[in-house]
């Protein structure tokens, strides 16, 4: 089967270390075998090219996207899997800040003097800037495929999650792409069907 990754021989370090980070927000809710960062990075992946024609993206988006998304977390090798809480609309918005300057930092170290650095780096300023329609679709895939797996730990271990993480994304929400609404739309079909049964 053809990799997902495109820079999967030379960033393996890096990939190495993001298999061993366990997602936060699992963690701390008890998940049982929670994805891993690389895990998260290779369902993105799979769900960029699952939902490519129904997002109308030619092939050149399409491989926009998935570089995009390939390195989106790369800088996490580094400062982990940093997780906010905070309820403060104002403190939210400067800790969020903090994480992209952090992250941004760990970013550059990763990419220094690395020949698919300069590439790599563009990509991730992309998906933090959400400047243009193929790094928005990035943005809104990457918390769309988190609220995904949020109800299916729900439906496998019991877990209160889904209601949980749609608030969390409800008071900054990330979601404008009518393909991605009807998705959550579907999603929270699936729960009012797994609240029925409980």
């Amino acid at each position: 089967m053809k990799t997902l990754l495109r820079y999967e021989t030379e960033a393996a370090d890096i990939y190495a270390t993001l298999k061993k980070i366990p997602r936060t927000g699992w963690v701390i809710r008890g998940v049982e075998h929670p994805e891993t960062v690389y895990d998260h990075t290779i369902s993105l992946l799979q769900l960029a090219n699952d939902l490519a024609q129904d997002l109308q993206l030619n092939p050149a988006e399409l491989n926009d996207l998935t570089h995009i998304l390939e390195v989106h977390d790369w800088a996490e090798a580094i400062v982990g899997d940093e997780v906010i809480f905070e309820e403060n609309p104002d403190e939210f918005k400067a800790k969020k800040a903090i994480k992209r300057e952090r992250e941004l930092t760990a970013m550059q170290s990763l990419c220094e003097g690395k020949t698919y650095g300069p590439a790599a780096l563009t990509a991730f300023k992309r998906y933090e800037s959400g400047a243009d329609k193929v790094a928005r679709i990035a943005k809104e895939l990457d918390k769309y495929q988190a609220l995904e797996l949020a109800l299916t730990y729900e439906e496998s271990q019991g877990i209160l999650l889904f209601g949980k993480f749609y608030e969390y994304y409800k008071r900054d929400w990330p979601f404008s792409h009518p393909v991605l609404l009807d998705q959550i739309d579907a999603l929270h079909k699936r729960h009012s069907n797994l609240e029925h049964k409980k």
